[in-house]
């Protein structure tokens, strides 16, 4: 059937033959039959040696899909007779692709053949090892009579892609193991090959294995091909090279040329994938087998200068960014070849200084190219310069230990005698330094970067560009007289010495470890004069800090300790001078550089001294002078983790100090350190803590940070209201972070301290001593007792000592996981309940709240029905009902809001009934005039800007809860917003809790509810708009965000249209708002409201054109907005709506 199936289609025939093939296979692998007994068959046989080529071919075929099936199970006697089939099968071309196929199954790992999802991971890497099991695999014999049918049989570029590519793959396994040895002993034996001439007689030469190699890849075009081609080229090499001997190795020299002929027809590399090939095989794939190819053996050395140097001239830099690329892979992988090479034989030394000249030539020409200011953004992306200092230092690595003759290369360039005669001399006539060309400039700092790259090759190298250096120019001096090119030599020059600082001994070493304070107190002196206006000084400064920062960070014995106090020191003075010649940037730079010098040599006395300065200057200096001090110290404490609690007390205690030292009972020096402690070093040192946390110990200055920090609760309690709401965060935030940084027993101790504040009910708390009213109290009194003090002591005498306990309480308890004393459950809740209601500040009342509600999600089923449903029911609701002030009801709803919420994340079946109460507060006439805060309040129960809260409990890590809340919480609120449509207050207190709700969950969650989200969103903006209030700004700001993302989507397009006119009135109303009043928000309104504006032309063009002159005239006046990023979103709005 298959041999008569002449008419069938290709399709039909593959997928009977494909059923043919399984059924032998299934009888082979019972015993039923053997391979040569189906061979054998008269109808098989016909098929094989039919005069049909169609019939030779299925015949072929069906025995390779039978040999893919059954490898497993055949015996050494039918794999030799199969293959010996095959073998003389490859001189039949009609039947190649089924020859090949069954060649290719033989060798085992069959998987992916002749696709290309395995080609990747085939021609990967130089070894490997096939998945075939010793049973089944070919012999040597085999091996050696594949390999050489193959190579004389078949000529690979005379073939289509798949058979090319079945070749390819057949090469790739036979040069793997188990064959790879097979391989390397027919290689050795002589030729592998007599191919046919051009006249079709055979060569009695023959070719060896990289001449047959170099044959089947010359012409090739194919990826997929290629890839593979590469990859063989390159296992050949390495094994002829590695197993071969010298003779091999002599073959491997002798076809360099050939092979780098074929290779340089592939750079620079032009890349089509195949359609089927796209994602498998890419550019840089081919682009890295192709450099693999080329680092195979040293031989190429000198094919790949000429490359280089045929290819440079090209106009495109990413060629010369690959070229240089490409020369850095190969100088790093074979110095030491050529290293040897140089110093054994005479001969090849002189061949090899001839290189290295071509190859300076070819780098210096790339270095000193002037960068062409209009090249594109791809080219320009390209850093060439940097590619060839890079590859130049590994040219000077080849050679550097062992000669000085990229030294000498150096010192004979042009530009680098120009640049020292430079240094030298300074600016010539009336050429000052700012106004000498700055393309002259530059070059000059790239030819010293060129001897300083040479220098960093060995000592050898660097105490000989040191000596010719001194002759030519004093450092020293030119520092005084060209700053800018001295400065960035020694910048470059202390950066390559941190690679050589292991061998201080050379003699020119030694003279410029002598020299090394002389340089370090030069670039202080010259760091203060340097402006910053220029952009050369502001390089140049920053590289004298870059210079200092090598110097201090170099080992013991080459810089004194004296001397990197004095450094450090004057780089501290010198940011935070006030004179203003330091930027932030440097302050940063100054504190990495304590940082680092902390790291190396561990000198704990001068960062006290920094610290010490610091804080001095953060106290009696200004507001630019304390700024930058305390940004100095936050970076230290972020980079050095160990000193970061040395620096959280000392900031504390400076924040005591300075209470009421200003305009306010706060200063601003207090504000600011509470602010970076609370928002950046606290969240820093807990994340060290996490990471590295160290077993058993506590860190002795924790308990001090805790004092310092309830000192100034007490303080900012006592301050009233107004501004110290911020300060209050920050400081119950740094609390919370501090009582983490323990270990489990003192957070356990911390936690029965924190009960027994929450249990002394009104009893002032005296210092040392604590009530014993209960157990926990009693445990807490007894460990403080032997302690000889609290941990948390407050001052009883004052008045606000009640408001404070539940502070502390709070804040210590909201991060702890540790489970409350048996008993002690509904007291604390209850204790807790009564600070938040009682809490002077919405503030407190949240932080008190926050909790409660951990505490809430800390307690057992059984807990929450027995305590916190009561709790709810008969004490919360009942005080918010019956409240009368405003601030009652607040901090009433505040706590609710987050037990609903911890409610909410149980699942629990009384969230529903707390939110229809809380839903009632809210809507509640006697409260509309502070609906709008109370609307922030409900909020709570569901937005996202608690998430980076201390938490212990999971909020963040289980989403469905919000999910699901969300569903729950928009149909109640839908119903209200219907409900209250006359009520303006009312809205803007439902519509704040609306947006919240929206931005709480992913934007594909909002779409089942889209027309009701739509409009609210809308109808929103001018009710929001008519509020003066903060946070009515920060809710429309979030709701023409979610806006903006609805109109950007395609599936809510319909849905936009239906709103389309209230949705233009409302966004051209708020591009204007507040233009008169300035501030961030405003402006942050309009440029919303305008990129909301720009996507409505996604509309079709009916529906939008009625609104064209209205938004037209709108957007005609927000070009004249005061606020340039608004009139850069209008600009681009109004380039948006021209094309209507």
């Amino acid at each position: 059937a298959l041999g008569d199936a002449r008419d069938e289609d290709e399709v039909d025939r593959e997928q009977r033959r494909l059923e043919v093939a399984k059924d032998a296979s299934d009888l082979v692998l019972q015993g039923r039959l053997s391979l040569l007994h189906l061979v054998a068959m008269k109808q098989t046989k016909h098929l094989l040696t039919s005069d049909s080529k169609l019939a030779r071919t299925e015949g072929t075929l069906l025995l390779a899909e039978v040999v893919k099936g059954t490898l497993t199970v055949l015996t050494k006697h039918e794999v030799d007779h199969v293959l010996a089939f095959f073998c003389e099968r490859l001189k039949d071309w009609h039947t190649l692709r089924a020859t090949l196929s069954g060649c290719r199954a033989l060798l085992g790992n069959t998987e992916g053949t002749g696709g290309s999802g395995g080609i990747k991971k085939m021609a990967a890497g130089s070894a490997g090892t096939l998945s075939v099991s010793e049973g089944t695999r070919l012999t040597r014999e085999n091996a050696k009579l594949l390999a050489r049918s193959l190579f004389e049989h078949v000529d690979v570029q005379s073939h289509s892609q798949p058979n090319r590519q079945l070749c390819f793959e057949i090469v790739d396994a036979l040069l793997r193991e188990p064959y790879d040895e097979a391989v390397l002993e027919l290689a050795a034996a002589g030729p592998v090959a007599s191919p046919p001439d051009s006249s079709g007689s055979r060569d009695e030469a023959g070719e060896d294995l990289l001449e047959v190699l170099v044959r089947f890849l010359d012409g090739e075009k194919d990826p997929r091909c290629l890839l593979l081609a590469f990859g063989s080229i390159e296992r050949a090499v390495g094994l002829l090279r590695g197993k071969g001997g010298r003779e091999l190795d002599l073959a491997v020299v002798r076809n360099a040329a050939a092979l780098a002929d074929v290779l340089s027809c592939y750079f620079p590399l032009s890349f089509s994938p195949p359609k089927d090939a796209a994602k498998t095989v890419t550019r840089e794939d081919l682009l890295e087998a192709l450099f693999s190819c080329y680092c195979s053996t040293p031989s190429l050395f000198p094919h790949l200068i000429q490359l280089l140097e045929d290819r440079f001239p090209s106009p495109k830099s990413e060629t010369k960014v690959e070229g240089l690329r490409l020369l850095g892979y190969f100088l790093e992988k074979f110095a030491g070849d050529l290293r040897a090479d140089y110093e054994e034989h005479d001969e090849k030394k002189q061949e090899l200084e001839a290189l290295v000249d071509q190859a300076w030539d070819l780098l210096r020409a790339q270095i000193s190219q002037r960068q062409d200011t209009a090249s594109t953004v791809a080219d320009a992306s390209c850093d060439v310069a940097s590619r060839a200092l890079e590859a130049l230092g590994k040219l000077a690595d080849l050679l550097g230990p062992c000669s000085l003759k990229v030294v000498d290369l150096a010192f004979e360039d042009a530009e680098v005698v120009a640049a020292l005669a430079a240094c030298a001399s300074g600016p010539s006539g009336s050429e000052d330094p700012p106004h000498r060309p700055k393309s002259k400039t530059m070059a000059h700092c790239r030819a010293l970067e060129v001897l300083s790259t040479v220098a960093g090759s060995s000592v050898l190298a660097f105490a000989e560009v040191l000596r010719r250096t001194r002759e030519a120019v004093d450092v020293l001096q030119g520092l005084d007289r060209e700053p800018i090119l001295a400065v960035h030599f020694v910048f470059k020059m202390t950066l390559a010495l941190g690679g050589l600082e292991r061998d201080a001994s050379t003699e020119g070493m030694e003279e410029f470890r002598v020299e090394l304070p002389d340089l370090c107190r030069a670039l202080l002196r010259l760091l203060p004069r340097v402006g910053m206006d220029a952009e050369d000084d502001f390089r140049t400064a920053s590289e004298c800090l870059g210079a200092l920062e090598n110097c201090c960070a170099l080992r013991g014995d080459w810089i004194g300790k004296e001397v990197v106090e004095e450094v450090v020191m004057g780089l501290v003075e010198f940011s935070l001078s006030p004179g203003g010649a330091a930027t932030e940037d440097h302050g940063v730079r100054v504190a990495l550089v304590v940082s680092r010098v902390h790291r190396v040599h561990r000198d704990a006395d001068l960062v006290d001294r920094v610290i010490r300065r610091t804080l001095e200057a953060l106290a009696a200096g200004g507001e630019w002078e304390g700024d930058r001090a305390l940004l100095m110290l936050a970076v230290i404490a972020e980079e050095r983790c160990e000193l970061s609690t040395d620096i959280a007390f000392k900031l504390t205690h400076r924040a005591v100090l300075d209470w009421g030292h200003g305009s306010g009972p706060c200063s601003r020096v207090t504000s600011s350190i509470l602010t970076k402690i609370g928002t950046n070093i606290m969240p820093h040192l807990y994340k060290c803590t996490c990471d590295h946390r160290e077993s058993g110990g506590t860190l002795k200055p924790v308990s001090k940070i805790v004092q310092n920090l309830i000192r100034l609760l007490e303080r900012a309690l006592a301050a009233g209201h107004g501004e110290e709401e911020g300060v209050l965060r920050n400081i119950l935030c740094s609390l919370s972070y501090t009582t983490m940084l323990c270990t489990e027993e003192m957070r356990a101790e911390y936690a029965a301290e924190a009960v027994g504040l929450l249990a002394s009910g009104e009893e002032a708390l005296v210092v040392g001593e604590i009530s014993t009213s209960r157990p926990a109290a009693a445990a807490a009194a007894a460990a403080a007792a032997e302690e000889d003090a609290p941990l948390l002591s407050l001052n009883p005498a004052s008045e606000v000592a009640g408001e404070a306990r539940h502070l502390v309480a709070a804040a210590v308890l909201t991060p702890l996981g540790v489970p409350l004393p048996q008993g002690e459950a509904e007291d604390v809740l209850h204790a807790l309940l009564g600070g938040a209601l009682g809490a002077g500040t919405d503030v407190a009342a949240g932080e008190i709240s926050v909790a409660l509600a951990g505490r809430v999600n800390g307690l057992g089923s059984s807990q929450v029905e027995e305590i916190v449903v009561p709790l709810v029911t008969e004490v919360l609701l009942s005080h918010v009902r019956s409240c009368e002030s405003g601030e009652g009801v607040s901090s009433g709803l505040t706590a609710l809001a987050w037990i609903a919420r911890a409610l909410a994340m149980r699942k629990h079946k009384a969230t529903d009934a707390v939110l229809d109460e809380m839903f009632s507060v809210l809507c509640d006439p006697e409260n509309n005039g502070q609906a709008l805060s109370l609307g922030r309040t409900f909020s709570a129960v569901i937005s996202t800007e608690h998430d980076a809260l201390v938490d212990t409990w999971g909020w963040t890590a289980k989403l469905l809860w919000r999910q699901k809340l969300f569903v729950s919480l928009s149909s109640r609120l839908f119903a209200r917003l219907e409900q209250n449509k006359g009520e303006p207050d009312t809205l803007a207190g439902l519509h704040q809790v609306f947006s919240h709700l929206v931005k709480s969950v992913h934007f594909s969650v909002l779409k089942p509810s889209a027309k009701e989200v739509v409009r609210h969103l809308v109808a929103s903006v001018p009710l929001l708009l008519s509020r003066d209030q903060a946070q009515a700004a920060g809710a429309l700001a979030a709701n023409l965000e979610t806006l903006k993302t609805a109109l950007a989507d395609d599936a809510m397009r319909g849905v936009v249209e239906d709103e389309v006119g209230e949705a233009v009135a409302a966004l051209v109303a708020a591009s204007g708002a507040g233009r008169h009043n300035g501030g961030r928000s405003s402006a942050l309104l309009r440029r919303r409201a305008l990129e909301c504006i720009a996507l409505l032309v996604r509309l079709p063009h009916h529906v939008l054109y009625p609104f064209f002159h209205e938004v037209r005239k709108q957007l005609d006046r927000c070009l004249d907005d005061d606020k340039r990023e608004v009139r850069s979103v209008a600009g681009s709005t109004m380039r948006a709506w021209r094309t209507l």
